[in-house]
Order: structure tokens, then sequence, then C-alpha cells
């Protein structure tokens, strides 16, 4: 492993571990548990981002974020039988967690260069060409999502859903940075990373919808 990742998962174990502290003033687990399940958090995440690269990809070489958001849910459930923990708490804490991870992995794609923005604007004459800022743009979207999250943990509103909204929000907004990324431009109909969104948009609208008529209610339909 490159020491540049190592150190940014180290800075994002850290992350993770403060907002994990933070939103136990609303979500009850020990402190011990807590810096357990952030390191947990990270080797599963990590375990998962690579996996999801070999599926796209055949190989082993790269990360795709994605699969931190689609295998962390049932990886988890393993987790909470270790942890003597309910799986929905677990699931409130990763949601925004994760996005603090994904903040500064982005800070690590733009000292690699990686996730790159597509072109935007060249002048031959100048030489100079504007392309967009898709690594801090999805930085902020990151920070952004992990502060409304985190709000709605503090006005006591998850309960186990926090996490599949968080998957609704990532996707919607990863559909749409994803096309103006540099490696989204080509001859394929959609970038792959779009169809994990919307896969990821799908899963968690149905698992909200699941939960809600668990908990009996109402839809907009006006059915239980």
């Amino acid at each position: 492993m490159k020491i540049y990742l190592l150190l940014a998962l180290v800075l994002g174990t850290g992350v993770m571990l403060g907002i994990m502290l933070y939103c136990r003033k609303w979500i009850r687990m020990g402190v011990r548990k807590t810096v357990l399940f952030s390191v947990l958090l990270t080797l599963c995440g990590f375990a998962s981002v690579k996996l999801m690269y070999f599926v796209e990809n055949g190989k082993w070489s790269g990360l795709s974020f994605f699969g931190a958001v689609l295998f962390l849910p049932p990886a988890l459930l393993l987790w909470a039988l270790l942890l003597r923990e309910r799986w929905t708490t677990l699931l409130d804490l990763s949601a925004p967690s994760v996005c603090g991870m994904l903040a500064v992995m982005k800070l690590e794609c733009l000292r690699s260069g990686c996730c790159g923005g597509r072109l935007l604007w060249s002048d031959a004459a100048s030489g100079i060409e504007i392309y967009f800022p898709s690594r801090e743009v999805e930085l902020v979207t990151a920070v952004m999502i992990a502060v409304i999250l985190v709000q709605i943990i503090k006005k006591g509103k998850h309960s186990g859903e926090l996490y599949p909204l968080f998957m609704v929000i990532y996707g919607v907004t990863r559909f749409i940075w994803n096309w103006f990324r540099k490696t989204s431009v080509g001859a394929v109909p959609m970038p792959i990373g779009n169809i994990w969104a919307l896969v990821s948009i799908a899963i968690g609208v149905i698992w909200i919808l699941l939960y809600q008529r668990k908990r009996g209610i109402k839809t907009p339909e006006g059915r239980n």
C-alpha cells in the first residue's frame, strides 16, 4: 500500500471517529466500542472499495468508492454481532462517518491527480485550459452531506433510516458529478459510476419505504 494512501486512511479514520464521538450525544454507544468500530469501518470500507474496483475492472489495483456505499450494510451485520450493538445503530453512525472518509480521500485524489474533471474550455493560442473542479466539488459535497446527516441525528430522526437516506443523497449527487469527470467522457452511453448511483438510489428508496411501512408510517398515497 502506498504511504500516502495509508496516511489518508489513518486521517480518514480519525475524522470518522470524531464524527462518531460527536454523534454519541444522540446515538448511545460506549467510547471503546466507538473507537473499535471506527477502525473496523475503515478496514471493511477499504476491502469494499477494492472489491468494487475488481468487479468493475477485473483487477485489484484501484479503488471504487461505491463499494463502501453498497457493500457496507450487509458487512455491518457481522460487526453488530461482534460489538453486541443494534445493526441500525451502526448504520446510523456509519452514514455521516463514511462521508468524512470520502472527503479525506478526495484530498488524496487532489494529491495524486486522479478523478479529475473534464475539459470545459481551452485556448490554443495561450495554452490555457479550464477543467471542471471535480475533486473539489465532490469533497465539498461529501462534507455537506455529512453535515446534513448529523443535523438529522441531532433532531432524533434517524433510528435506522439514515443510511438509506445517505444512499439516496450520495447516489443523486454522484449521478450528477460523474458526467463532469474526465473518465466519464467516451463512447459508453453512461459512466459506470452512474449505474452504481442509480442502484444506490433505488436501494435507498426501497429501503426507506419498507422501513416506513414496518413502522406504520403512511405513504404519500395514503396507504400503510
